[in-house]
């Protein structure tokens, strides 16, 4: 046993072969030039404890893109459910499987490269194509630490290497001295992968689009929500802050009993707390326009109509913030901000608010009954067409009753009776 462990420290401890450097260097040079994307069949095994010789398996596909656009370069990795995009220190993040279009991921400064820049975010997973050996064989990995090759075994493409972990295998294709599979110790598991070529497709393709879309900074905020907010749904009842901190519940808000004589209906004006002072003065706009039109649309009516009812309402501005403290500074810039003869409410709770909305917009008004069930979302980027897809949505609740059928005079063709 003592002869076992002594050859091994020697084979750890060894000096690499040339063959190995060499083998190392070309591996690196066949990933350096056009684009390319690899697709990583992988299966980690970890053995349970006390079980014996059982281990858990996680098998899942990753595909692992790299190249060049326009003078920078790009680096992007898909994982089940979620797609990674990194280029000039800035990482972003998005679903796949389940797609959150409101929400997007973004760390700016993010790191040097792409595998240090994904390191404090996603679980470590060895990634060779990346790996850039130096003229002594060495290369790093966040996933392996350190990796020094030993050897290169020739009639089988194999480049040996050992890692603080232990020794990994690297499988070469005979050709193109690329990557064809990986089987390293990480952690207290074996990590196994094949490779596969597949189309890279255009680069500028991989980048994450961050327009209009709430930025968060953790990935488990880029889980979706329940459901989205759409007609027909309760929406939760919603904590909100006051500028002066005072809190209220959003059923509070409607229990109100100037509100409840306004009408049917509470306009919540979504928008971020951080958003432009050109979008509060849309908020503004909106809420007076909005006013108007439905006063006119109640003044055309007579006064039995039921219709009227239908019309009234009461606008909220709600400003969205990521995060659970609101500072005084956001608090005063948002007093200043706020449109005049309009409440303006902050939430806290983007997962039941902006996250939930299918169409990312810079304002969003969300009508809500007096059962907080919606009955419209209308996306507004400019008031016109928003207050005028508010006021069709509050006609279209508009229900008169159906006038009774005149009686049929005796001894009409419809009369059955002998």
């Amino acid at each position: 046993m003592l002869v076992i462990a002594g050859v091994l420290c020697v084979a750890l401890m060894a000096q690499p072969e040339p063959s190995a450097i060499e083998a190392a260097r070309q591996f690196t040079e066949a990933y350096t030039g056009p684009p390319f994307a690899e697709i990583a069949h992988v299966t980690f095994s970890v053995s349970q404890a006390g079980s014996g010789d059982s281990a858990h398996t996680t098998e899942f596909d990753a595909i692992i893109r790299q190249g060049t656009f326009a003078g920078v370069a790009h680096s992007s990795l898909e994982l089940p459910g979620l797609r990674l995009h990194f280029a000039e220190g800035e990482l972003t993040a998005e679903r796949t499987g389940e797609p959150n279009k409101a929400v997007v991921f973004r760390v700016d400064d993010a790191g040097d490269d792409f595998l240090s820049s994904i390191a404090p975010h996603v679980p470590a997973m060895p990634m060779p194509q990346l790996w850039n050996f130096d003229n002594q064989g060495k290369s790093n990995d966040p996933a392996l630490g350190v990796i020094e090759v030993v050897s290169f075994d020739k009639d089988q493409s194999l480049l040996h290497a050992r890692t603080q972990a232990g020794l990994l295998e690297l499988r070469l294709n005979d050709d193109t001295f690329r990557a064809v599979s990986l089987d390293a110790p990480v952690g207290d598991g074996r990590f196994h992968a094949s490779y596969e070529t597949t189309d890279p497709g255009a680069v500028a393709s991989w980048t994450i689009p961050t327009a209009g879309r709430w930025m968060v900074s953790r990935l488990a905020q880029l889980t979706p929500p329940r459901e989205p907010i759409e007609p027909g749904i309760q929406l939760d009842d919603l904590n909100l802050i006051s500028p002066t901190y005072q809190g209220w519940k959003l059923n509070e808000i409607q229990a109100d009993e100037r509100v409840r004589q306004s009408g049917p209906w509470v306009v919540l004006l979504m928008c971020r707390l951080d958003a432009e002072q050109a979008v509060f003065e849309l908020a503004g706009k909106v809420a007076s326009e909005l006013w108007h039109a439905a006063a006119g649309e109640v003044s055309a009516l007579d006064e039995s109509d039921v219709g009227r009812y239908w019309f009234g309402h009461r606008s909220i501005v709600v400003a969205v913030s990521g995060e659970l403290e609101v500072l005084p500074e956001q608090m005063q810039s948002l007093a200043k901000r706020s449109p005049m003869g309009v409440p303006v409410l902050v939430s806290t709770e983007p997962r039941k608010t902006i996250d939930r909305l299918t169409i990312p917009a810079q304002l969003t008004a969300v009508l809500i009954d007096p059962a907080r069930t919606v009955g419209a979302v209308v996306p507004i980027e400019n008031a016109e067409t928003g207050v005028s897809a508010v006021m069709e949505a509050m006609r279209s609740f508009v229900r008169r009753p159906e006038p009774e059928p005149e009686p049929k005079p005796e001894g009409s063709d419809d009369d059955t009776g002998e």
